[in-house]
């Protein structure tokens, strides 16, 4: 699947991703666009110290997964599949995270956790 604006996931993604990194994504001359957002390793995104310990790299994978999941729930009022509950999206997310050297793509994959959000008070498939 091609990191693509036309996919909901992918644009919540990048909406939380964007704006942990606020001030990363601020600092040039010109904003991070969303096609240069689906380059930042999940490194970066979790902030995971460069040579940082497995345990290490799973507990700010989990903190991300347990902020991403609130955003969608809360924020974007998102609702899950019907196999997934609040513990397995965390999960899901957590090890999809926990891969330093991907981009984020791989996590909008498992965006599938979710059914459906709100955008413009419209509901849309994830």
């Amino acid at each position: 699947m091609a990191w693509s604006a036309n996919n909901a996931a992918h644009r919540y993604l990048w909406i939380f991703c964007r704006s942990l990194h606020v001030d990363f994504a601020l600092q040039g001359e010109t904003p991070v666009t969303f096609k240069e957002g689906g380059n930042w390793k999940n490194a970066f995104i979790i902030d995971a110290p460069p040579g940082a310990g497995a345990d290490v790299v799973e507990q700010r994978a989990k903190i991300f997964a347990t902020k991403f999941n609130a955003w969608m729930m809360i924020e974007r009022e998102s609702k899950y599949e019907d196999s997934y509950n609040k513990s397995k999206a965390i999960e899901e997310i957590t090890k999809a995270m926990s891969v330093l050297t991907a981009f984020s793509v791989p996590l909008a994959i498992r965006l599938m956790t979710y059914t459906c959000a709100k955008e413009n008070n419209a509901w849309v498939h994830c």
